[in-house]
């Protein structure tokens, strides 16, 4: 090979001219990413039944979940988190497990578990498990907020058909997620003493109405022409009002329509959080790249998209950017790409330095830039991104990479100064060097090799590292061996041979490095106090001057704003927290100071973020702002109304005593219950601790306890009356608020979800609940 690339040097250099090409072509179409992909054999499940308790979510939410998912083929460990409201499984499989199919058959068996899971729970979804340190990446690239004197639901319907629909058909844009709005609802209101006095039920008449929606095979039957056909009866309602017109019974010879023992309206689920900017309601959506995807590339298409799409939204709808990912990555690439070059020109200006020859540098460099280019190829062909640690084992490699190349280049000559003809030192002079290289570039690669084999998060972070190292010190080497020897023979040709005097004088740095290697051998115990002192002083000027734990940057906030932060006691109602979050919005509409005030607010609490114009960051207005707030904060009584601000116009932002969270695993949530209680008891005899919470999901913030109201039925009671268990359920979800099924129903090609409900059933307190009537066959009530 090495006399080939001599010898010809016009095939050699036309080869890498093709390489240079080719990873030019790489570089301009490699996609850029923030981090690697994850692909880990781990899935996390997630579900929610709001308003469940903890005890509850983990009986009849995440214990369902856990036997189903035990099932699937591979599965090697299941950890669980209840929590109120939510379940969050996390699924380990085994090594050799194909994720794909493990996906597919996982989702197959929880949607078999449809119908069988709490009423009002919300169906759980699959999600690729993403290490902590990856979390962004699988965050959305770009995060819009689309906001206006509008209803909320009448922003979500035009976000859904103006702009998804066109960013669909964008490539690379994987998927899109709409917040905000509510879903309708087909709304059913019983009047009580009608149904019972015309003797109906609750389930006759929800029954009667779903069996509108009927799509089913009722056989085969067969033409004129002797074709079979296949028979399907279609019926659906068209609107609320043909469903007021379906019959129930004859009465006498009169007929009994729903419209005579219901009202039947479309309206909107409850509400459980509003969101708004600058007082007006808003509707955010969240655009998810697909893998491998370019995401600069991607970011500025949907930007562009969306900046024609927004007039088309409806005059006074403003469409905001909160969030990109790709200026990130953009910010983020460049920086790393201008320190590669920084220590690109270093490695030059040192090899010119050293070797004192602008065309020897050049040739040493010049294997540089061909073993980068030959990895992007390696790298694109093998399905690689650039990201952040790619292109710090692009990086680090600098400095391996042009060891190969000196050490040739130095060798061929050396030999031509001492007379050998050119062609001939650079044949002879790379094969003398052919094992010593190989050898030194072998013991490095193969400090890379265990990465390969490395299992879980480490995975993910090393081997894009490790191989972008291992191909680039493997591209040196063919480089060092192929195209220095070439160039070689042609460059150093002109050069004439050393004279005897001039061969005999050792090089400057050649005559230092013997003088120091004679001096540490004349005096050894001098050489070891001094490296003793340099050790000890080198470690007390780390300890007292360097900071540790502190990354790049002073860490402070950039802009000056202002939360007002709402807290209400469990059970409060949405609407009241909302009254409170308006009296500071009305007052924030007057202030001419503020640029931007953006609100979200649920039923225990509630965020306002206030913003400020950049002409304004370091004044004291942001300060006589936060004043004025706080004054109007303490006149609330029920509610804890907090008022922080941060940024330089402040010295600092609110804070709390310090809280901490114990995590106790176990297979039994009763067993598990108990220890954490006992801990919990010996934790309180320590007089530094306030309190100690079971029974709290504030994940490490401070909240009161979980409460519930839970009706015991007695079965042997039941049984007396003829009534199930069912019948109860039927009637109380019937009686109260909240989700009372999960029908669908399609209305006027629209599917919805049925609500049966017995009229007042939003005002139901405790002691109308006890006094509900639950009806019996033959007529009577309990």
């Amino acid at each position: 090979m090495i006399g080939m690339a001599v010898r010809r040097p016009i095939a050699m250099a036309m080869v890498y001219l093709t390489v240079a090409l080719l990873g030019v072509a790489a570089l301009r179409n490699i996609p850029l990413e923030l981090l690697p992909d994850t692909d880990l054999p781990r899935l996390t499940v997630r579900a929610s039944w709001p308003g469940a308790s903890p005890e509850l979510t983990e009986a009849f939410l995440t214990a369902p979940l856990e036997a189903v998912i035990q099932q699937v083929q591979g599965v090697e460990d299941i950890n669980s988190q209840s929590t109120e409201g939510s379940a969050a499984i996390s699924v380990s499989f085994q090594r050799d497990t194909d994720m794909q199919f493990a996906r597919l058959e996982l989702s197959e068996r929880l949607a078999a578990l449809e119908g069988q899971l709490p009423v009002g729970s919300r169906p759980p979804a699959v999600e690729p498990y993403v290490p902590e340190a990856f979390r962004e990446q699988r965050s959305p690239v770009l995060l819009y907020t689309v906001h206006g004197p509008h209803t909320l639901e009448w922003l979500r319907e035009r976000v859904e058909d103006v702009i998804e629909p066109e960013l669909l058909q964008l490539e690379g844009v994987g998927r899109l997620v709409v917040y905000g709005g509510r879903a309708r609802i087909l709304q059913v209101e019983l009047d009580e003493n009608r149904i019972r006095a015309l003797g109906l039920s609750l389930a006759e008449v929800a029954g009667r109405i779903q069996a509108m929606d009927i799509v089913r095979e009722a056989g085969r039957v067969d033409t004129r022409l002797g074709v079979q056909r296949t028979l399907t009866i279609r019926q659906r309602p068209e609107s609320a009002d043909e469903i007021g017109t379906l019959p129930l019974l004859t009465d006498h010879g009169r007929i009994v329509r729903v419209r005579d023992v219901a009202r039947v309206y479309e309206t909107y689920e409850d509400a459980t959080e509003y969101h708004r900017i600058n007082g007006q309601p808003a509707v955010s959506l969240l655009v998810f790249k697909t893998p491998g995807v370019n995401t600069v590339a991607m970011a500025e298409a949907v930007r562009a998209r969306v900046a024609g799409l927004a007039p088309a939204l409806g005059s006074g709808i403003h469409v905001r950017l909160d969030r990109a990912m790709s200026a990130e990555v953009r910010e983020q690439l460049t920086d790393l790409r201008s320190r590669a070059l920084l220590s690109a020109l270093i490695v030059l200006l040192v090899l010119l330095l050293f070797l004192r020859s602008l065309g020897a540098a050049t040739v040493v460099f010049a294997t540089v830039v061909f073993a980068a280019l030959i990895t992007v190829n390696v790298m694109y062909f093998a399905g690689y991104t650039l990201n952040l640690l790619t292109l710090m084992g692009l990086a680090m490699g600098f400095g391996l990479v042009v060891d190969n190349a000196i050490v040739v280049l130095e060798n061929i000559y050396r030999r031509r100064r001492l007379g050998e003809a050119a062609p001939a030192a650079a044949e002879h002079g790379a094969r003398e060097v052919l094992l010593a290289v190989i050898a030194a570039t072998g013991t490095t690669v193969i400090v890379l090799v265990p990465f390969v084999y490395l299992q879980g998060e480490l995975r993910i972070y090393y081997v894009p590292l490790g191989l972008v190292v291992g191909i680039a010190l493997t591209a040196s080497m063919l480089v060092a061996f192929t195209f220095i020897p070439a160039l070689a023979a042609r460059l150093l040709a002109g050069l004439p041979p050393l004279s005897a005097a001039a061969a005999a004088r050792r090089p400057v740095p050649a005559r230092l490095y013997g003088g120091l290697v004679h001096s540490t051998l004349r005096w050894p115990r001098l050489t070891v106090a001094v490296t003793v002192v340099l050790l000890a002083g080198s470690y007390l000027l780390f300890h007292k001057y360097v900071n540790r734990g502190v990354l790049w940057g002073w860490g402070g906030e950039q802009s000056s704003y202002i939360t007002i932060n709402i807290s209400q006691p469990r059970g409060e109602e949405l609407e009241r927290t909302d009254e409170l979050a308006r009296f500071f919005e009305d007052r924030l509409r007057e202030l001419p100071e503020v640029s931007q005030y953006t609100t979200t607010v649920m039923a225990q609490g509630a965020n306002i973020r206030v913003e400020f114009p950049d002409s304004l960051e370091n004044t004291n207005v942001p300060v006589a702002v936060k004043d004025l707030l706080y004054q109007y904060s303490i006149g609330f009584g029920g509610a804890e109304v907090r008022v922080y601000g941060y940024g330089p116009s402040f010295y600092g932002g609110g804070g709390a005593a310090p809280n901490y969270t114990i995590k106790i695993l176990g297979y039994n949530y009763e067993t598990t219950r108990e220890i954490a209680e006992g801990i919990a008891r010996q934790l309180q005899r320590f007089s530094r601790i306030r309190d100690v919470d079971t029974n709290s999901s504030g994940f490490g913030f401070a909240r009161d306890r979980a409460t519930e109201l839970v009706l015991d039925l007695d079965r042997a009671r039941l049984a007396l009356h003829a009534l199930s268990a069912q019948d109860v359920v039927r009637q109380v979800s019937a009686a109260v608020q909240g989700r009372a099924s999960t029908s669908l129903l399609q209305v006027g090609g629209e599917e919805m979800q049925l609500s049966v409900k017995l009229a007042g059933f939003r005002y139901m307190d405790s002691h109308q609940l006890l006094e509900t009537l639950i009806p019996a066959p033959g007529g009577a009530s309990v």
